[in-house]
């Protein structure tokens, strides 16, 4: 009795002594601030670490109980989430999924909703901010040797007078007929022999009225007692000429003129009309009628040293003739002021000027790019005769960024031999439009002569405006961008009086003994008349310093995602390595529906293996 006494008690002992045990891990867990969650883990399922899930870890569990079952997972899709939400960097989420207090849910979650959506709204400003594609200029000062500019001169006056003989039969009839509606502008009759005398008829109007305005043939058929007399401005066809270039504006360009300004504008249609009849010449006509360099240009030189005739190249312009670029690739000026620059004397030649055509005396003076065509209509210089004019130049050169914060090109193709610039873009392509609607070229746009074309007539006037202005009312018609690098130069002009009456004694000679001396030279000229003939000019850097203005982006893509980072980092505290938080979540999103697709298909097997198993236990035994 004794014995069996104490087995049971040995054996009360045993049950007893395992609860001591598990009480004192739960102490301990509480000691060591474990919590509640993971004791229970340990407790209620001590396989929870092996079998996580894992192929490794489903092969280990299957090897040691024997049987087939699915890994141990994550119970339940919320709870992903929670414990994503208990330990997320995100500020404001660890509030809401641990709080057991209802309005501390509320109160974060509202907290949280508005920081992001202040978080969304600095987003969209800051990304709008960079879309804009911003730029600002850069300011880079820089001292080198810097190469001489091309200059072109040109006389104002566009044919000699003294080769009046060579030039077309238009233009001398348009001359008689000018003379006879205006006698008081001078007599050119009496000056102008005709190359065709056949032509001509008794009556010097007989066959005007197909080459000239129908104002002037009706005015040199009338008579008038008074020499001095004014024209009659309120003849109805002393305005057909410029009606028809208003109808086409009127028309075409939504804008028109009253009466009294078709008046005025009549005044400026014969040297319009002068410039068509000499520009429907050859070319090779048009160069012997103007000026020549042997006569335009006196002396030249550049730093001190002589230039020849030579280094001038001819350019035939629309507006003044013959004009004259003078580049070299050895001029680079290693000195600033007028001794490190250009200076030359230009002979106007003013006994050739057209008279009551050329309105003025003087030269035009273009300062431009090497290898770049002039044009006289952007940034030109007028010189008047008897003057000394120093031009000083300042070198800028302009590097744009280019797409998509500009709209440059950097081209490097030439039109008409000329480089790539903007203004000729637009010619070119304005040419091209009254070519192609016209059928044929407009002479004050050519930079080259197609002598399969002709030049526009007076009956394509009203097609070349109608171009005009549909070119004006849609600016993309010519999509002309800006060189991505170009150089420009800013001027600075004085003037002064020269030569004086005292130094025309001593410059004298030395024009007059030229080799081609001026005309001026072999009459008994006064001093004036004799300065009035002349123009010296001197054109120079004024300092070797000069400008780059460089486009640099005002927000790019580095500023963008530092703002991007502190806005974020503002609002909701979010960081990088909280972005792998999100990632991390979404491989345990995608962990557990895979888990749960499989464990769907074991389950299947299983019930299947079951059916099979009763159905044969159902058979009938033999």
């Amino acid at each position: 009795m004794k014995s069996r006494a104490n087995v049971n008690l040995s054996s009360k002992l045993d049950e007893v002594q395992p609860k001591r045990s598990e009480s004192k891990v739960i102490m301990t867990g509480f000691t060591r601030g474990t919590s509640t969650q993971e004791l229970r883990k340990e407790m209620y399922d001590p396989s929870a670490d092996e079998c996580d899930g894992t192929e490794a870890s489903v092969t280990t569990c299957d090897s040691v109980s024997g049987t087939s079952r699915a890994p141990s997972l994550p119970r339940g899709f919320t709870m992903i989430f929670y414990k994503y939400g208990s330990r997320a960097s995100l500020n404001g989420v660890p509030f809401i999924m641990q709080s057991r207090n209802v309005t501390v849910k509320f109160m974060w979650s509202v907290l949280l909703a508005a920081a992001i959506g202040a978080s969304i709204f600095h987003l969209y400003y800051l990304f709008s901010s960079y879309y804009e594609y911003q730029k600002y200029s850069q300011v880079n000062l820089k001292f080198d040797s810097l190469e001489f500019p091309a200059v072109t001169l040109c006389n104002v006056n566009m044919m000699r007078m003294s080769q009046r003989n060579l030039a077309s039969d238009e233009i001398q009839k348009l001359f008689q007929t000018y003379d006879k509606v205006y006698p008081s502008s001078g007599t050119f009759v009496s000056q102008i022999t005709p190359t065709n005398d056949n032509s001509e008829s008794d009556n010097p109007d007989s066959d005007l009225s197909d080459s000239h305005p129908d104002f002037l043939v009706k005015r040199s058929s009338e008579s008038s007692d008074d020499p001095g007399e004014e024209p009659d401005m309120s003849d109805p066809l002393l305005l057909q000429w410029v009606r028809e270039k208003q109808q086409a504006l009127c028309e075409h360009c939504n804008y028109c003129w009253d009466q009294g300004q078709l008046k005025n504008s009549s005044l400026y249609e014969v040297d319009d009309y002068f410039k068509y009849l000499f520009n429907k010449q050859s070319l090779k006509r048009r160069e012997i009628l103007g000026h020549q360099l042997s006569g335009m240009i006196r002396m030249c030189s550049f730093a001190g040293r002589m230039c020849g005739h030579e280094l001038f190249k001819r350019v035939v312009s629309p507006q003044y003739g013959n004009c004259y670029t003078l580049e070299h690739k050895d001029f680079v000026s290693r000195k600033s002021g007028p001794t490190g620059g250009l200076e030359i004397i230009i002979s106007l030649e003013t006994d050739e000027y057209t008279p009551a055509i050329t309105p003025g005396v003087g030269a035009r003076v273009i300062v431009h790019e090497p290898g770049t065509a002039p044009f006289f209509d952007d940034n030109d210089m007028a010189v008047s005769p008897g003057m000394h004019t120093f031009i000083a130049l300042k070198k800028v050169e302009i590097e744009r960024i280019g797409d998509p914060y500009s709209s440059c090109t950097p081209e490097t193709m030439q039109i008409n031999g000329y480089k790539y610039t903007k203004p000729a873009c637009q010619n070119e392509c304005e040419q091209k439009h009254i070519i192609e609607k016209c059928n044929c070229y407009d002479s004050e746009l050519a930079l080259s002569y197609n002598p399969n074309l002709s030049q526009c007539k007076k009956k394509d006037r009203m097609c070349l405006y109608k171009v005009r202005c549909e070119l004006e009312a849609n600016k993309n018609a010519c999509d002309c961008k800006s060189l991505c690098r170009e150089s420009t130069y800013e001027k600075t002009i004085a003037t002064l009086q020269w030569p004086t009456e005292s130094y025309v004694d001593y410059i004298r000679p030395e024009i007059c003994n030229l080799t081609n001396p001026p005309d001026i030279c072999k009459q008994n000229e006064s001093k004036k008349a004799f300065r009035d003939e002349l123009v010296k000019l001197n054109i120079y850097y004024e300092d070797l310093n000069y400008e780059v203005l460089t486009d640099q982006p005002n927000y790019q893509m580095s500023n963008l995602l530092s703002d991007i980072g502190g806005s974020i980092g503002l609002w909701i505290g979010l960081s990088v390595l909280s972005l792998f938080e999100l990632l991390h979540l979404f491989l345990e999103l995608i962990r557990y529906f895979t888990w749960r697709k499989w464990r769907k298909r074991v389950e299947k097997r299983k019930r299947e293996a079951l059916a099979a198993i009763q159905a044969k236990s159902d058979l009938p035994k033999d």
